[in-house]
């Protein structure tokens, strides 16, 4: 007698006219970039964890559908991205993106990465680990179309050396500090709000801000530190009395209009 045991498959993969099933995210991941597929739909069925293992979104074009599902990332673990990665929600109820653990941050994207969906991406505080939910890399791309990135710990929320778009959504940092933008451009619009307790977006030399639309907000400190340029077109920046809505050093250009 032989007794046979199987373990449940909790994520869904979908290219071409192919349905596969998987054990976890990270086998979804792997096994479709081993098969060299370039395009596929990855869906949770379960909540997941990804636990001190980096999961690599290789393949070209990836859509990762949270599916009201929840994603624990955990110990040194971190979602990597360095192809064309859409993380969405197709589910009524919210997703969630979870971490607790050492890693430096909970996603890194060195291709293109564009969140839209009712989900929330949170560093939770209870750890002590300074993560941010995101670092954006020299040459890749952010976008932000809905959607929340919230850091519960004083890390910035996100660290930019590429190129954002937030069009919508919200970023939100309601212990520290928003952006780190320490290279590259940030582009603000549509119904956009982005918040901190503290600097909202710490514009470095050499960058550029253009803010068209939406809302940049500071709790308790300066909105806007900047040693780089920032455009604004439109939309609404606040803070609170006593402290300058933006700290222009003296390398800083704020430009006022449509113009520049």
């Amino acid at each position: 007698f032989e007794l046979e045991t199987t373990s449940k498959k909790i994520v869904e993969a979908k290219y071409g006219t192919t349905t596969e099933y998987y054990l976890n995210t990270t086998e979804a991941f792997e096994k479709l970039a081993s098969k060299g597929v370039t395009s596929a739909t990855i869906k949770l069925l379960e909540n997941d964890t990804l636990s001190n293992y980096t999961v690599n979104a290789t393949t070209q074009n990836i859509v990762f559908d949270l599916n009201g599902c929840t994603l624990n990332i955990t110990g040194t673990a971190k979602l990597s991205n360095k192809g064309t990665l859409k993380i969405v929600n197709t589910a009524s109820e919210e997703a969630l993106i979870t971490s607790v653990g050492t890693q430096s941050e909970m996603i890194l994207n060195e291709g293109t990465l564009t969140v839209d969906g009712n989900l929330t991406i949170v560093s939770e505080a209870t750890d002590g680990v300074q993560r941010k939910p995101l670092g954006n890399s020299a040459n890749a791309t952010f976008n932000l179309v809905n959607g929340s990135l919230v850091n519960e710990t004083t890390a910035y929320v996100i660290f930019n050396q590429g190129n954002i778009n937030v069009t919508g959504g919200s970023i939100t940092s309601p212990n520290g500090n928003g952006l780190n933008i320490a290279a590259g451009t940030v582009n603000i619009s549509g119904n956009a709000i982005i918040s901190a307790n503290l600097t909202t977006l710490d514009v470095s030399s050499g960058t550029t801000v253009t803010i068209e639309s939406g809302e940049v907000i500071s709790e308790t400190n300066q909105a806007i530190y900047n040693e780089g340029t920032v455009i604004i077109k439109g939309g609404t920046i606040t803070t609170v009395s006593g402290y300058q809505v933006i700290n222009n050093k003296a390398s800083g250009i704020v430009t006022l209009g449509t113009e520049g």
